[in-house]
């Protein structure tokens, strides 16, 4: 999400705008217009608008996002945004360390396998401990299912959709625009202007390359090895 500032009554007020993004079986991705309460209406919208079928979220740690998730697309994986943990991670150990966890941690993002990855966190778990970050232990432990869900898919597809990289560009993108105006006169210029940008890079999605060749996903799927089966408890919802 991302906040935008209006004046309403000569005052000037701020409001959140949530931007989900996402891509289809056709390969693009589309736009669409950080309580519970937010997410939860947005997923029962989307729904309402027939998408019914939805293989993985990703995020950064939200709570309310992932209840809501449960509420209204069960059996969805849930990715915790790799590139966000690595920060939350990271900033647990000393200054010193930090080149090594991350490296370390880029390497078990890169496994092959689940299996390899599971085999990387113990590594990575058994340096954290005898260094003495009993935190940063703690938190790969206990997130590790969350940041590996990315597994349950086929391996071609992983590196665009481990991370939340593709919403930060857009929101880069709105804020640059939105810094030449810096305080919009009311609530209906700030849709106005981002309703605009978001329907050009929604043209720009469905008519230029696509972001990723889906055509045989759904088939890829069905083949992908058992072993992406050990992930399926993690579902959402608890729901395979």
């Amino acid at each position: 999400g991302r906040w935008s500032v209006f004046f309403w009554n000569g005052v000037p007020h701020s409001r959140k705008i949530t931007l989900p993004r996402g891509a289809f079986l056709n390969g693009d991705a589309g736009a669409f217009l950080d309580c519970h309460i937010q997410w939860r209406a947005l997923f029962r919208g989307l729904r309402a608008r027939g998408i019914s079928k939805v293989d993985l979220i990703v995020s950064d740690d939200h709570a309310g996002l992932v209840q809501a998730l449960r509420e209204t697309f069960h059996g969805t994986m849930w990715q915790r945004c790799q590139t966000h943990f690595s920060r939350d991670l990271n900033g647990s150990v000393p200054r010193a360390l930090r080149p090594q966890i991350k490296a370390l941690l880029t390497d078990l993002y890169n496994s092959p396998t689940y299996e390899a990855a599971s085999a990387r966190k113990e590594d990575l778990l058994d340096i954290l401990s005898a260094s003495g970050c009993e935190k940063a232990r703690d938190l790969l432990d206990e997130s590790f299912a969350d940041i590996t869900s990315i597994f349950s898919l086929p391996s071609q597809y992983r590196r665009k959709l481990r991370t939340s990289n593709m919403i930060e560009r857009l929101n880069e993108e709105l804020r640059r625009r939105e810094r030449v105006i810096r305080i919009f006169p009311n609530a209906e210029s700030v849709i106005r202007l981002l309703g605009a940008i978001l329907l050009e890079t929604h043209e720009q999605w469905i008519s230029g390359r696509a972001y990723m060749n889906l055509d045989n996903y759904e088939l890829e799927q069905q083949e992908s090895p058992a072993t992406t089966l050990k992930i399926v408890e993690k579902k959402v919802g608890g729901v395979s």
